[in-house]
């Protein structure tokens, strides 16, 4: 009675921690939960503790397996690839100021999509969608490998290379064109910022300028 009775705990355990997680597993991995289901009847039907045994862990791997995807969706944005802002404030930033002083050259580039909100009421929302997937695929083959592209809100995108503002300037150039291809503007403000200073003071700045292209763009189609 002791062996049937550690059988089923361990059944319950396995079935009970998958369930939890059931309609967050993508399907690619669903098989792992139903193997898990099978072993443990078997094991249960079987008596055999070892088939209980593998199917715990299995329940732990298709655990780990849902973490690790998890921790994608809360750096990624799902819609655009671009990484979130969870990103930037949870990971990127703490790791900058746990690298200590530097007079790295980093150039913060806030960027906005003009007349987006327009297009939007215009076309729909899974046409806006795609414009944004438009906008923050263009942005990330743009950029370096060690430059981040974070989509910080809306129809708003946050470039954070690893260049003086000159040539980050260079870099918003060539995004322009490649945008203006598509039959799509930007508006961007620049802010060069070291570890050392506040992230958020100099974020409000390069919008503050993002800003005022925009303006400065209303008054000349007047």
């Amino acid at each position: 009675m002791e062996k049937i009775a550690l059988l089923v705990a361990l059944f319950v355990i396995s079935v009970h921690a998958l369930s939890s997680v059931r309609g967050y597993i993508r399907k690619s991995h669903k098989f792992l939960l139903y193997s898990v289901y099978l072993l443990s009847g078997l094991g249960i039907a079987l008596e055999s503790y070892w088939l209980l045994v593998i199917s715990v862990f299995f329940t732990l791997f298709t655990m780990g397996r849902f973490l690790s995807f998890l921790k994608k969706t809360a750096t990624r944005d799902f819609l655009t690839g671009a990484f979130t802002r969870h990103f930037l404030y949870k990971e990127w930033l703490p790791k900058m100021r746990k690298a200590g002083p530097s007079d790295q050259a980093i150039t913060l580039v806030m960027v906005d999509i003009d007349g987006f909100k327009k297009f939007n009421d215009t076309y729909g929302h899974l046409a806006g969608d795609e414009r944004l997937k438009e906008v923050a695929s263009v942005l990330r083959s743009s950029v370096r490998k060690n430059d981040i592209v974070v989509r910080y809100g809306g129809d708003e995108f946050l470039l954070i290379l690893n260049t003086d503002e000159e040539d980050a300037k260079k870099v918003m150039k060539r995004i322009e064109e490649k945008l203006r291809k598509r039959d799509i503007t930007i508006s961007y403000g620049l802010k060069r910022w070291i570890p050392s200073e506040v992230l958020e003071s100099a974020l409000k700045l390069a919008d503050s300028r993002m800003y005022g292209m925009k303006q400065s763009k209303k008054i000349r189609n007047k």
